[in-house]
């Protein structure tokens, strides 16, 4: 029964926005929609996935619903070419960004061909689209055309998602319960072939070390309806100081991401949490804003560790110290994968590492953490080409942040801010599988690359107004 009310609830408003962004798409060319509906689409899919297994009986129907977001990528991609007048003559102005984007792009493509690696070559084009889809959505939003309603759009988006999954969460936080233990999580792992490995009938990332459960309300996971918190309490920041009228809005919704954040009970987005904070102060320029939030981390971690159980201070300290099982498991993935990069520094081939989709176990070298997975598969090359384009998404998109005003702010702050916080997810988890962030947030650096190009562009025609006049 609770299976087919999430389903009308999430399916019907989904099926809705569907068919809307679809219109938008084929019949009027704004690819942008592709955008809106992905958010939301692969926030739920998941959930989707396990209530439609559970109302119909059938792997095969739940499975088929994720390659939604494949079919409306295509369909995107096709409309933006037809409604192109001539693709061949279409105007592509490619920054430094852009240039290095392409050779990793090309490294990844030469693993892909060349026969390097054991893994075989079904799971190696499974590996292979994982990424595509990513650069797809970056080149969207290099050549998005859009305007600030869009944007403000797109950001209320990322606080309706969280409102949606806060009373969930509270339910499940106060019941004590796991939501995927209602709707069939279990069920639908082992018709897939799988089994749970954590003490709840789920996988372990809904526990943590000390025992105490971790939640994940209408996510895939507590560690992806953290990444999303963080994104929708960066979002909520940047529209409280846009948009005076709903300023009290944003604040209850960024109340609700932060309760989201801590019922996830995941050490680094809950660290995270604190680097965006102190990261947004430096931004504005206030140092109030990083005094505070350091402020703020000391009593998160004192009042917990004297006023808290014994099993949640001995968490705390196991965390600080590395002691707990699963910081210890991420120091020898680190340690594994580091140990393959200094014998292999060319790479050993793709789908080795970190455990996206195609990755085979029988394979797999090191992991948890993104830049070691991609060192390990890509070679040193590969591993620094990533570490550019991940800082670089942040310094430029700060650049565009700083160079514009009003709502024109929105996109570059969400992903300046986004990205900072997101760096001890990449190096602690395959991060880039947490589907939902991993492509909005390179739509979002795509969107602001091309925002600096255009800037630059205005630029450079005015300073060559300015010496014209001067002539």
């Amino acid at each position: 029964m609770v299976s087919l009310i999430t389903l009308l609830l999430l399916g019907g408003p989904l099926a809705f926005l569907g068919y809307h962004c679809f219109k938008k798409i084929v019949f009027e060319g704004e690819v942008f929609y592709v955008v809106y509906f992905l958010v939301a689409f692969l926030s739920f899919n998941a959930t989707l996935q396990i209530v439609v297994f559970d109302v119909t009986g059938s792997v095969e129907i739940a499975g088929a619903i994720s390659y939604l977001k494949e079919l409306f990528l295509l369909i995107a991609i096709s409309s933006w070419l037809f409604y192109q007048r001539n693709v061949f003559t279409y105007e592509f102005r490619l920054y430094r960004y852009d240039y290095v984007a392409l050779f990793f792009l090309a490294i990844v493509l030469a693993f892909y061909i060349l026969p390097i690696g054991e893994a075989s070559f079904a799971n190696k084009t499974i590996y292979l689209k994982n990424l595509l889809v990513l650069a797809l959505m970056y080149f969207l939003g290099r050549n998005a055309q859009i305007n600030e309603n869009h944007v403000v759009k797109l950001a209320h988006l990322i606080l309706i998602i969280i409102v949606v999954a806060f009373p969930v969460a509270l339910l499940e936080k106060l019941l004590y319960t796991h939501f995927q233990s209602v709707i069939g999580y279990t069920d639908y792992v082992i018709a897939k072939g799988g089994e749970p490995t954590g003490r709840f009938g789920l996988q372990y990332t809904f526990q943590a070390s000390s025992g105490a459960k971790r939640f994940a309300s209408i996510f895939a996971s507590p560690l992806e309806m953290a990444t999303v918190a963080i994104l929708a309490i960066s979002a909520a920041f940047i529209l409280y100081r846009t948009n005076m009228r709903l300023r009290l809005l944003y604040v209850f919704a960024g109340i609700m991401a932060f309760c989201c954040l801590f019922f996830s009970f995941s050490r680094a987005p809950i660290a995270a949490f604190f680097l965006m904070l102190v990261y947004i102060g430096y931004l504005y320029g206030y140092w109030r804003y990083i005094l505070g939030a350091c402020v703020l981390m000391f009593f998160f971690i004192l009042i917990p560790f004297f006023f808290g159980s014994q099993d949640l201070r001995f968490f705390i300290i196991d965390t600080i110290t590395f002691a707990d099982p699963s910081s210890m498991g991420h120091v020898l993935d680190w340690v594994i994968g580091i140990e393959s990069m200094v014998s292999n520094p060319e790479g050993i081939g793709m789908a080795t590492s970190g455990n996206a989709g195609g990755v085979d176990e029988a394979l797999q070298v090191g992991g948890e953490n993104q830049f070691i997975v991609f060192g390990v598969q890509f070679g040193l090359l590969g591993m620094l080409l990533y570490l550019w384009l991940t800082v670089k998404s942040i310094t430029l998109s700060k650049k565009v942040f700083k160079s514009s005003t009003g709502k024109d702010q929105v996109v570059p702050f969400i992903t300046t801010t986004f990205k900072v916080a997101f760096l001890l997810s990449l190096m602690t988890a395959n991060a880039e599988i947490y589907n939902a962030v991993a492509y909005l947030s390179w739509w979002m650096v795509g969107y602001s690359i091309q925002r600096l190009s255009v800037l630059n562009h205005k630029s450079t025609e005015s300073q060559q107004g300015l010496l014209t006049q001067q002539v």
